[in-house]
């Protein structure tokens, strides 16, 4: 068996196509190593590449979780500023509301007022005016009768006293602003 072994060996080295054949095949390992290494590397290059892109893409979904919770929470103020707003505002309409009302309520009274003072006016100047119709009838009546029943200077002197009482009770009864009622 050693015969076999060694006469294998010995017809390897002075066979040139063996030779030729091992040179190939470590060509080959040489080739296929160097240029696997460079295949490697890339792969590698490329690995890195897509970490460092997932790495980034990881940093973009957190700053955009920030922003969207920093947006929620701006959403959040300006809903509650809306909420304080319109509240504010249907306070107000209901103060506004509650003084108009007042308002109402106290024109009306005054308004109450001044016609009671209007009327009370009016039926002052109109008892004055009637006061005054029955006084000159009741002039003209005595005058009449007077004329009738006395003598010429009597009836004068008499008529002269009683217009001249009569003209005192009636501006005496007179509203001090008889004139102005309108």
């Amino acid at each position: 068996m050693v015969d076999t072994a060694t006469s294998w060996f010995d017809a390897l080295i002075t066979d040139t196509s063996a030779w030729s054949g091992a040179a190939f095949i470590c060509l080959m390992l040489l080739l296929f190593g160097l240029k696997g290494r460079t295949v490697l590397g890339l792969l590698d290059k490329k690995a890195a590449d897509l970490i460092g892109k997932i790495r980034a893409a990881e940093e973009a979904k957190i700053a955009a979780q920030t922003d969207l919770t920093a947006i929620v929470a701006q959403h959040q103020a300006i809903f509650s500023q809306a909420s304080a707003i319109r509240l504010h505002a249907q306070e107000e309409a209901d103060r506004l509301m509650a003084t108009a009302q007042h308002r109402i309520t106290e024109l009306a009274r005054h308004r109450e007022e001044q016609m009671y003072q209007r009327i009370t006016l009016v039926e002052a100047e109109a008892i004055a005016s009637l006061r005054n119709m029955v006084t000159t009838q009741a002039l003209a009546i005595c005058r009449h009768y007077l004329q009738h029943q006395l003598g010429g200077t009597e009836q004068n002197s008499l008529m002269t006293q009683a217009v001249a009482d009569l003209t005192k009770v009636s501006e005496s009864s007179k509203p001090d602003n008889w004139l102005s009622a309108a």
